[in-house]
């Protein structure tokens, strides 16, 4: 009952500020939002609510679409995010609405569980179901999961969950049977992905409507699931406990009145003193009231109840929750006049009264999630009516006493007033707070500060909020109870003040509360008030609080027994005061200790019985005592022996004469009440009309004390034996009558019975149970049994007993060849006799053709038959069998000898060659000799080609030439001396001959020279189904004659041959074929395939890698068979040699590079015949770079040596530094080598520079990208 879906998911978020509000009420109207269903706290203090929403632009007309909503809240109730989750883009999705919601232990998980509906039709014909779901969110609203659950044909509701240790645990009920019929269902989850556990559907509780709707998990991992059944007439309140498989231990039903827990309205909780909760509604008559039931976790017994009337026509209790305090606080509703108003019930755990809430929220509201906060308050979701009369969601917060106060601001110091600035030593100091309420509901505030002017060293007393109340610890108490108060709500601190301190300046005061502790002991029962006087800040505060003082229960123990001895008495507990319930405790020996206020008893000791009881204050009572005695009892006895049916059963009275009998009363039974006759004699007696019934007599006897006792015994009526027996009619002569004897006893009797046997008139009697006899004359005879039983009980029985007549069968025949039809012809007769009425006539025929003497086989069933023989006489010569049968099963048989001439039998063989090949031809036919001196007169043989021969011998062998193959109709008749034909076709088959025919291309080339064989074989004779089914080829290659490629068997096989010498090699190529008949054709091809040797191309050079300075390179040939090669150096320059010496590799010589650079040198070898070989190799020649720099320029523009620079070959980059002898630079030049030089100026000035010897630095790069620097040296500068 698996689903999984994936919904859309919209999301909303708000941001916000709180300012910590102490009690709230918040309306949620986002988009279409309503039906504030359920809410959980949030580790952050916060809440999570979901709910339903209406989604209005879904509307198929007044259908209305519901999406499934939950909203996130922090402490203020100030909305963070919401999200909502629904198919909006599918029609078919029409409902999808929570029920609960909890926030899992699986970090920042939250968990609801809820119901959807969908529409398996369409618009015009719909077709709803309704699922139940458990989906797990994030608290961003990311779906982890959603398991949807349905059997597919039933509305699946959800209606709550909970957190196991491992897994979810979700309840609801599944409607079968068109909605007539609710199951309550419950299954458990996997945390991880929602994958089913274990699921239960538990059979309608006692009635045609049964709701699960609330499930919670006991500490020892045991299941409450709670609900309401019945037939929407009378609905009752169940509670199941069931293991942590689902299986149930215990279930319990609550009848508060006629009508108990509507629809959903039905929700619970485990208390933290061993019980449990359900609250919900009841109706008697027109009027709803909530209810609220206390029970025991163990047994499931009522511990209290308790009904609430808050002033409406309809009020639904819903959920309910245990506070801190161990009270307990339900939620629901309250309507009238179509008005709803949110109501909240508070009583104590023992159900004393608080106090009810009735709240008038916009208007109109109802509620259902309630939960405990932090600071005590109540907080609780539902939904409410906003402005344009549409739902919107609500979530409230009041006080611990249910009331809605005003905000205040929590993060602000509250304003502290003082009588005066400036004190002195031991001067009270009297504060105020101008927000006293707010500060006590938020303890996160430990101190406030004001200003003081200290005169003297002194401690001060400060206080703050002087409202004191009076606590007790006990309020409802029995006489000499001991109980305490304390006056509490103060909150003072102290200081100590020093003259070190500034004149004025801040006072800091811890907060603390403080109050003292009185004991008390009341001794009479009333109502009292305890007065406190409690003065803060030298004021006095008189401060009361009411005591009740119960009265003890007081126990009386009343009865109304015999006195007589084995009588079970009760004992009856009366009790006058105290407060139920009550606990009761009996003691005494001999009794036992139950908790009830009836004792039963069954003893026939004197008893002293005790009982004390204790109320629900825990007042108990003073024992009460009860004395209780017993008289013996008479002691009834009788005999009385057993009967056959008919005769008059007669008892006999033992009873001891002592105690004294005054009485005796006989009552006789069928059965335990049916009740047959009465005496009121000693003896008595009755004659019982029926046998082996239950029958009983019963004696009552009756003392001079009034004691009366009875005894109760069976009496045994035997019914007589029933004579029976069976047999079947017979034939005369023939049959053995077998007369079965089936009497039996009586109806409860059992042993062997006796029988006598009257079986013929003129036959003495027979004893033996079951007789056989055999009469030799047809007609009827009489038969008798008489039986007697272990008892002596007889009786007989006649029945008339038929001797059939039995029939004569004969026939004729005639003798015949074999294979020729024997006819069989009837001559039986029948002997029918005259009185009796009998009727007997022949009716049955079956004849046995070949009767073996043992076994008949029925061959025919008419009066005349004829039948073929298969063998002849002298193989075997057959009996025939002929049975006839009349009406009534009489038979006769009778067998005859029959002969059969014997046949020829032929018999011939022949081969089946391959076309020229003569056909060969064995005879073997035979023929059985015997007594008719049979044998063969003549054969002829028939060869199928118009040709025929006359075969003289048994044995004779022959051949036959055909001129062309084909399939061939061969016959050989046989004629026996007595004119018996028989003959034996034979098909011969003279096998076609194929063609063997093939071509192959290339036929030569160089190797590896792969071939390609083109098979033309063909076989177009007669049988054309002949066909070629094998090819077996020879490709002649001897370097590899074992290899399976050198003799291929395919039709069209290609083939590589290989030449590894230095010659030419020719080879040849055979084909056989073979047809699927065997005949075969072989075509041999000479020298068909010439393959050439391949050169092979291969040299070395050296070095591969050099330079400019030596570019000359060093190639030695190393090829073979080369007849020319081809040389190719890479820098554009060719070379071809011809070889003389093929088996001989040329000389090595020698190749320069005029240019830097990598080549690749390429070797092409080729010999007569075409085959060619390539070889290759790298060369590497690096250039060369120089560096050359003048030590003289004369800088006159003459146009030669104007300027001074260094001059050479591949360098990249220069930077040239001039210095003038005192080490001052004067010029710099950079660039390429071709950059311009320096021309003798100052570059500081511009002005010339005078003949003079200059030094210079030089940092250059040449072409390899290596840097060389601080290279220095002197040049003279000449004009």
């Amino acid at each position: 009952m698996k689903a999984i879906f994936t919904p859309f998911l919209y999301i909303i978020l708000t941001a916000s500020t709180c300012f910590g509000q102490v009690t709230y009420l918040k309306t949620i109207d986002l988009h279409a939002l309503n039906f504030g269903q359920a809410l959980t706290p949030t580790k952050d203090k916060g809440y999570i609510v979901v709910g339903q929403e209406e989604h209005l632009e879904h509307r198929d007309g007044e259908d209305i679409h519901c999406n499934f909503y939950w909203a996130k809240f922090d402490s203020c109730a100030t909305i963070l995010y919401s999200n909502i989750f629904a198919w909006l883009g599918s029609p078919r999705m029409k409902a999808f609405g929570p029920r609960y919601v909890i926030q899992s232990t699986v970090p920042n998980k939250i968990v609801t569980t809820g119901m959807y509906t969908i529409n398996l039709g369409n618009a015009t014909a719909p077709n709803l179901l309704t699922e139940m779901f458990v989906l797990q969110i994030d608290e961003a609203g990311t779906i982890d999961w959603m398991t949807s659950i349905s059997d597919g044909t039933n509305v699946s509701q959800g209606a709550h969950l909970c957190e196991s240790t491992s897994g979810y645990i979700a309840c609801g009920f599944v409607n079968e049977d068109a909605l007539s019929v609710k199951t309550p269902y419950i299954t458990k989850l996997d945390k991880t992905n929602g994958a089913l556990i274990w699921e239960k559907k538990l059979s309608s509780l006692n009635g045609t409507y049964s709701n699960a709707n609330y499930v919670e998990e006991f500490p020892n991992g045991d299941i409450l699931l709670l609900g309401s059944y019945g037939n929407g007439v009378n609905n009752n309140f169940y509670a199941l406990r069931l293991d942590g498989a689902g299986n149930i231990i215990w279930s319990k039903e609550y009848d508060v009145s006629q009508f108990d827990g509507l629809d959903w309205d039905v929700s619970g909780k485990i208390t933290s003193d061993g019980a449990f909760l359900i609250s919900g509604s009841t109706k008697q008559g027109t009027n709803y009231n909530t209810a609220l039931i206390k029970a025991n976790a163990t047994t499931g017994a009522v511990i209290h109840t308790a009904t609430f009337d808050n002033a409406g026509q309809e009020d639904r209790g819903r959920t309910v929750t245990e506070l801190t305090t161990g009270d307990y606080v339900q939620m629901g509703n309250t309507e009238a006049g179509g008005i709803a108003h949110t109501i909240m019930n508070k009583v104590s755990k023992n159900f004393n009264y608080k106090w009810s809430r009735t709240m008038t929220l916009n208007n109109y509201s109802k509620s259902w999630g309630i939960n405990e906060n932090s600071d005590k308050g109540i907080v609780f979701s539902g939904l409410t009516l906003n402005t344009t009369s549409k739902y919107v969601a609500l979530l409230v917060k009041t006080d611990s006493l249910g009331n809605l106060g005003s905000a205040c601001n929590k993060t602000a110091t509250p304003t502290i007033t003082y009588n005066t600035p400036f004190v002195s030593a031991n001067t009270v100091i009297v504060t105020t707070s101008s927000s006293p309420s707010c500060y006590f509901n938020n303890i996160d505030k430990s101190s406030f500060s004001f200003n003081l002017h200290v005169q003297t060293p002194v401690i001060e007393d400060v206080c703050f909020d002087c409202n004191p109340v009076l606590i007790a610890s006990k309020t409802n108490i029995c006489p000499n109870d001991t109980f305490y108060t304390i006056a509490n709500k103060m909150s003072c601190g102290q200081h100590t003040l020093s003259v070190a301190e500034v004149a004025t300046g801040i006072v800091t005061v811890p907060f603390k509360v403080v109050g003292d502790t009185n004991f008390y002991i009341l001794t009479t029962p009333g109502s009292f008030t305890i007065t406190r006087n409690t003065v803060c800040n030298g004021v006095p505060n008189v401060i009361v609080k009411n005591i009740e003082v119960f009265t003890f229960p007081v126990v009386t123990i009343t009865s109304t027994p015999s006195f007589c001895q084995a009588d079970k008495d009760t004992l009856f507990a009366t009790v006058t005061s105290g407060t139920a319930p009550y606990t009761y405790t009996w003691s005494g020996v001999g009794v036992p200790n139950i908790n009830n206020s009836t004792l039963p008893l069954n003893t026939n000791a004197t008893l002293n019985v005790m009982l004390s009881i204790k109320d629900s204050y825990g007042c108990k009572s003073a024992s009460a005592v009860y004395t209780l005695q017993n008289y013996p009892l008479p002691q009834p006895n009788f005999t009385v022996v057993d009967v056959c049916l008919n005769q008059t059963s007669l008892f006999v009275n033992t009873t001891p004469a002592s105690p004294t009998i005054t009485s005796n009363n006989w009552l006789f039974y069928n059965g335990a009440s049916t009740l047959l006759g009465t005496n009121n004699v000693s003896n008595g007696a009755h004659l019982f009309t029926t046998c082996n019934e239950a029958f009983t007599a019963k004696l009552i006897t009756t003392t001079d004390r009034g004691c009366v006792d009875s005894i109760t015994k069976p009496v045994i009526v035997h019914c007589l034996p029933i004579p029976n027996f069976t047999f079947n009619n017979g034939c005369e002569k023939d049959t053995s009558i077998h007369f079965i004897n089936a009497s039996v006893n009586g109806n409860g009797t059992v042993g062997a019975v006796n029988s006598i046997w009257f079986l013929d008139v003129n036959n003495p009697t027979e004893s033996t149970s079951n007789p056989i006899k055999t009469y030799y004359t047809a007609g009827e005879y009489p038969v008798t049994l008489k039986i007697t039983d272990i008892y002596g009980c007889t009786k007989d029985n006649t029945q008339n007993l038929k001797v059939y007549p039995k029939p004569n069968a004969n026939f004729t025949t005639a003798s015949v060849c074999l294979h020729t039809q024997s006819v069989f012809n009837n001559t039986a007769t029948l002997n029918v006799p005259t009185t009796g009425g009998f009727t007997d006539v022949i009716n049955g025929y079956k004849w046995d053709y070949n009767y073996d003497n043992v076994t008949f086989t029925t061959d025919a069933t008419t009066s005349n038959a004829s039948y073929t023989y298969p063998i002849a006489a002298t193989e075997n010569k057959p009996l025939v069998t002929y049975i006839i049968k009349t009406n009534n099963n009489c038979k006769d048989t009778i067998t005859k000898p029959i002969t059969v001439w014997t046949l020829p039998l032929v018999s011939y063989t022949t081969n089946a060659p391959c076309y020229p090949n003569p056909l060969e031809f064995k005879n073997a036919t035979t023929i059985h000799a015997g007594t008719d001196n049979s044998a063969v007169a003549n054969m002829v043989e028939k060869w199928g080609d118009n040709k025929l021969e006359i075969i003289p011998q048994l044995t004779t062998q022959t051949t036959h030439n055909y001129s062309t193959s084909g399939n061939y109709q061969t016959m050989l008749i046989a004629t026996s001396n007595k004119g018996c034909v028989d003959s034996l076709k034979v098909p011969v088959v003279i096998h076609a001959k194929p063609k063997a025919l093939f071509t192959l291309a290339p036929p030569e080339g160089c190797e590896p020279l792969c071939v390609m064989f083109t098979n033309y074989s063909t076989q177009n004779q007669s049988p054309v189904v002949e066909t070629i089914s094998k090819y077996e080829w020879t490709l002649g290659d001897y370097n590899n004659a074992t290899s399976a490629d050198n003799i291929p068997t395919t039709k069209d096989p290609n083939y590589c041959y290989e030449n590894s010498s230095d010659t030419v090699q020719k080879h040849s190529v055979n084909l056989i074929v073979t047809t699927n008949a065997g005949c075969k054709d072989t075509l041999l091809k000479q020298n068909a395939v010439t393959v050439f040797p391949m050169p092979t191309a291969a040299f070395t050079v050296s070095p591969t890698v050099t330079d400019m300075l030596n570019s000359q390179i060093y190639i030695t040939d190393q090829s073979h068979l080369a007849n020319v090669i081809e040389w190719n150096y890479g820098d554009g320059h060719t070379k071809l040699l011809r070889n003389t010496t093929p088996l001989l590799a040329t000389l090595p010589y020698y190749y320069t590079y005029t240019d830097s650079g990598i080549y690749t040198i390429n070797q092409l070898v080729s010999t007569n015949y075409g085959c060619i070989d390539t070889a290759t190799r790298i060369i590497k020649v690096k250039p060369i770079y120089t560096i050359y720099i003048p030590n003289t320029f004369t800088p006159n523009n003459d146009g030669i040596n104007d300027d001074f620079k260094p001059v050479g070959i591949n360098i990249k980059e220069i930077d040239l530094f001039i210095y003038d002898r005192w080490g001052v630079l004067i010029a710099r030049i950079q660039g390429g080598i071709n950059a311009k030089g320096w021309d003798g100026n100052d570059y500081r000035t511009g002005e010339p520079c005078k003949t003079e010897v200059y030094n210079w630095k030089l940092n250059y790069i040449d072409i390899f990208n290596e840097k060389h620097t601080d290279w220095i040296g002197s040049v003279t500068l000449i004009k």
